[in-house]
């Protein structure tokens, strides 16, 4: 995945996959609410969004976790968009991946 303008990569780090297997990951501080991507989903919440997003919508900035599938490491292809801090991205890294590895 590439970064969008203003995007900004905060951390680094590895992750093990089934302990023995390494990946990469990195959470990147963006200004882009990414949307759902389902045709279901209303405009609003379907489609990524740039600042502002209105009085509803948190604003940013809002923090992506982005890392590579196991073995395929420098192919950051799988994102977790939307958390509203870079505290709530590495809880989330540090509780569903084993092994992290923080580089910074």
């Amino acid at each position: 995945m590439n970064l969008r303008e203003g995007d900004t990569v905060v951390r680094t780090g590895t992750y093990l996959y089934d302990g023995t297997v390494l990946g990469d990951l990195r959470i990147v501080r963006t200004n882009v609410r990414s949307g759902s991507g389902d045709n279901l989903d209303e405009p609003w919440f379907l489609d990524d969004l740039p600042e502002p997003w209105g009085p509803t919508i948190h604003p940013g900035p809002w923090f992506d976790v982005v890392y590579t599938p196991a073995g395929e490491r420098g192919r950051f292809r799988t994102c977790v968009p939307g958390y509203r801090s870079l505290e709530a991205a590495v809880a989330s890294v540090e509780k569903r991946f084993t092994g992290v590895v923080w580089g910074d």
